[in-house]
C-alpha cells in the first residue's frame, strides 16, 4: 500500500491542474452516451409513423418522418461534436500530464551526479522511462475512457429499457 501512495504522488498533482480537462471528457462522453440511445428510438418513431399509414404516404406523413429524419441526424451531428470533446479530454489529459512528468523526470535527471551516470546505462534508463510514461499517458487516456464509457453506458441503456417496457 506504501508504494502505491508514493506512485500515486508523483501522479496527482499533474491530474489536480488537467483536472478541467478530466471534466471535459466526462461530461462529453455522458452527453454522446445519451445521445447514443435516442438514434434507435428516432428511427423506431418514423417506421411507426410510416407503418400506421392507411393510404400510402402523404404531406402530413412525410412531415412527420423528416422531422425523425432530421433529429436523428442532428443526434448523429451532436454525436461527432460531442466525440471530439471527450476524445480532447481523456487523451488531452494524459498527454499534458505525460508531458509534465517528463519535465519532471529531466529536471531530476539534470540533478543528478556522473557517478550515477556511469553506473546506469542511459539509454536504458531513458528507454524504460519513456516507456512507462507512455503507459501512463495510455492508461489515463485510454483506462479512464473504458470506465466511464462502460458504467454510463450500461446505466443509460437500462433508464432507456425501462423507459420502453418495466418489464425488461
Amino acid at each position: 500500500r506504501a508504494r502505491m501512495q508514493n506512485v500515486f504522488r508523483h501522479l496527482y498533482p499533474h491530474l489536480k491542474k488537467q483536472a478541467w480537462l478530466f471534466a471535459l471528457g466526462v461530461t462529453a462522453l455522458l452527453a454522446t452516451n445519451w445521445l447514443q440511445q435516442y438514434i434507435p428510438r428516432f428511427l423506431k418513431y418514423a417506421l411507426d409513423d410510416l407503418q400506421q399509414a392507411p393510404h400510402g404516404v402523404d404531406a402530413a406523413l412525410l412531415h412527420n418522418v423528416l422531422i425523425w429524419a432530421g433529429l436523428l441526424l442532428l443526434a448523429v451531428f451532436g454525436q461527432g461534436i460531442l466525440r471530439y470533446g471527450w476524445r480532447m479530454g481523456f487523451f488531452g489529459m494524459g498527454r499534458k500530464v505525460e508531458h509534465a512528468m517528463r519535465s519532471d523526470l529531466f529536471a531530476k535527471l539534470l540533478t543528478l551526479s556522473p557517478p550515477f551516470f556511469r553506473r546506469m546505462r542511459v539509454g536504458d534508463l531513458l528507454s524504460r522511462a519513456m516507456s512507462d510514461l507512455a503507459n501512463v499517458r495510455e492508461s489515463l487516456g485510454f483506462g479512464w475512457l473504458a470506465i466511464v464509457d462502460s458504467l454510463s453506458m450500461m446505466a443509460f441503456t437500462g433508464i432507456f429499457m425501462l423507459k420502453v417496457d418495466t418489464r425488461l
